[in-house]
């Protein structure tokens, strides 16, 4: 979605052909996800920006479908795909921020990976420690440290990566990772509630964070028991989620067409559509057009 070199086969082809048929070239992506910082420093971003200094080309992305807050209408669950992103800012050494992180339950078991993605700047240390559901405290996990595939009571496992400069962009980058547990002797889901994560300050000079949940679109699996499984998408709480900086990570290219979900008959963006700004405060999305109906 986000890092496939395939897209950047694609769009090198698409270009090479406008190349020998002398013609100016318009490609679409209406893909996307939300991996990577946001700041347009992912590999893909940069190949496409790079082929975009040549006149005669434009490529479109899609701005995401991650704009709604809340419910609409009592069975509106349209904002759980909304809630992709939360920020703050940890003030000084030891204070600490927490994440509220929200798995789905009520008779599903969600048996796809969830993934959270937490930014910050290189001069700052973050410790992190997880808290899962009716558990205990897991960590501090600190820069540079990281627990792998860490099987909780429950059978699921759990990994967490703290990393400092990430080469891409020089940014600081903790990755943390729910897995279920699939095999032969049975599937647990991700469980299900409020896991919390806890942001700790070690050295603090600017304290900014930015957050992502990478998109899972819901699939249904089948029955498996009395509970029914399925990839279900993760989100943040209402008090945790920050509405705003949810274009998708593709979305986010420095000469990449951004483009939100005009709903022309309400005369309006769409509510689902995504919103900017990108993680180094551009602007984004670049333009409306026509996507609802």
């Amino acid at each position: 979605f986000y890092d496939s070199t395939r897209l950047a086969n694609a769009v090198d082809y698409l270009l090479d052909l406008g190349k020998q048929m002398d013609l100016p070239v318009a490609i679409n992506v209406s893909l996307g996800t939300n991996g990577h910082a946001h700041d347009g420093s992912a590999p893909i971003s940069r190949w496409i920006d790079s082929a975009m200094v040549t006149p005669g080309r434009a490529v479109c992305v899609a701005a995401g479908n991650a704009g709604q807050e809340r419910p609409e209408t009592p069975n509106d669950f349209g904002f759980i795909l909304g809630r992709i992103h939360t920020s703050g800012r940890i003030a000084a050494r030891d204070l600490v921020t927490d994440i509220d992180w929200m798995v789905t339950g009520n008779g599903l078991m969600d048996i796809s990976e969830n993934e959270m993605e937490i930014w910050y700047g290189p001069q700052d240390r973050f410790a992190v420690s997880i808290l899962p559901p009716g558990g205990k405290w897991i960590g501090p996990i600190r820069p540079r440290q990281f627990i792998e595939n860490r099987q909780l009571r429950d059978g699921s496992f759990l990994s967490v990566y703290n990393e400092l400069y990430h080469p891409a962009n020089g940014s600081n980058y903790i990755s943390i990772f729910l897995s279920p547990l699939l095999n032969s002797q049975g599937v647990v889901g991700v469980k299900a509630g409020q896991w919390t994560v806890r942001l700790q300050g070690e050295e603090v000079r600017d304290g900014k964070i930015n957050a992502w949940i990478v998109r899972d679109d819901p699939i249904r699996i089948g029955g498996m028991g009395s509970r029914e499984a399925r990839r279900f998408p993760s989100y943040f709480s209402e008090r945790s989620n920050v509405d705003d900086s949810s274009v998708s990570s593709l979305a986010c290219g420095q000469r990449i067409i951004s483009v939100a979900n005009l709903d022309e008959q309400r005369g309006r963006i769409h509510i689902s559509s995504s919103q900017g700004p990108t993680r180094d405060g551009r602007s984004k999305p670049d333009v409306a057009a026509p996507g609802t109906r």
